[in-house]
């Protein structure tokens, strides 16, 4: 299934999280052209990161794991035109270089 479909789409890994004690659910199609991240509250509901919020993340977990010994313009992200304005505010602070496309 589609794990941009919502949570019907994740019955199955919900299920297989709980019985397995995992706060955090990294979920892909059969073709892996769709990705998903959910997260488990401490109301013990799941909460399902939008494509906007898992780019945010991932972006900020690679600009602080990048090699600090080389300069921030030797850097890039790219985000299209219907993405969240983040990494261009981010590129913006940080001194990388920053691309938008469609």
């Amino acid at each position: 299934p589609n794990p941009e479909e919502g949570k019907g789409a994740l019955i199955l890994p919900i299920k297989t999280a709980e019985s397995h004690n995992s706060k955090i659910i990294f979920c892909n199609d059969p073709d892996a052209d769709r990705f998903s991240v959910s997260e488990q509250t401490a109301s013990g509901a799941w909460r399902m990161f939008n494509g906007n919020e898992i780019a945010v993340m991932l972006s900020k977990w690679l600009w602080d794991h990048r090699d600090k010994n080389l300069p921030s313009a030797s850097y890039a992200m790219v985000a299209s035109t219907v993405s969240s304005a983040y990494l261009k505010s981010m590129a913006s602070k940080e001194g990388f270089h920053f691309h938008q496309t469609l």
